[in-house]
């Protein structure tokens, strides 16, 4: 069974994916390289594959699967993050979050990641941000697209919007209770070649 929250990996963790979008209508499901977390600040738009093809790469020797550990953080309440002096991470995380809403919901989602995409709805939306705040609003295209990315591949959640690093991400397979500097880090990644032919 494919789900969201599912994590791919291989022994070696040169293949290490997130499944952060099902559809169960269309069998098709959307992934994310965990292996390019700590490599950039920005999350790239997960690749789109069928279920077949995704259970064809799970059943190659050396693969397993397992839930994804999100980062601790996005587990904290508002109070918890207050009492660890994060309150300006619930400010930026709510300040995004206002930008994309409009365009946050699983309608919108599926159309993005499965169908035409939402370029007509995010130049509507930036023109109505500026014209409504033109010293706070985003000025482009790719500050929407980086705040849905993240968005989604966080798990459909506000939280997803949390300034926490990149860096640890996907770094530690364990369920942790706080983020650590001892977690151990991957890099490297053969995703683009693992996405099979239609």
């Amino acid at each position: 069974m494919i789900y969201q929250g599912m994590r791919i990996y291989s022994e070696d963790a040169v293949t290490n994916l997130l499944v952060c979008h099902a559809n169960l209508h269309f069998k098709k499901a959307a992934i994310a390289d965990v292996n390019q977390f700590h490599s950039r600040d920005n999350i790239s738009k997960p690749v789109v594959m069928r279920f077949d093809q995704i259970t064809q790469l799970i059943s190659k020797q050396g693969m397993k699967t397992q839930p994804y550990s999100y980062p601790a953080e996005m587990s904290f309440s508002d109070d918890e993050l207050t009492r660890q002096k994060r309150s300006k991470w619930l400010s930026k995380r709510d300040a995004k979050f206002n930008r994309i809403y409009p365009i946050s919901s699983e309608s919108y989602i599926n159309q993005y990641l499965y169908g035409d995409g939402l370029a007509e709805e995010v130049i509507k939306l930036m023109k109505e941000q500026l014209e409504a705040a033109p010293d706070s609003g985003w000025r482009s295209r790719g500050a929407y697209y980086n705040a849905l990315n993240r968005y989604i591949v966080f798990g459909s959640t506000p939280n997803a919007l949390l300034p926490f690093g990149l860096k640890q991400c996907g770094s530690n397979y364990l369920h942790i209770e706080e983020p650590g500097e001892d977690n151990v880090k991957r890099s490297g990644s053969r995703f683009s070649d693992m996405t099979l032919s239609d």
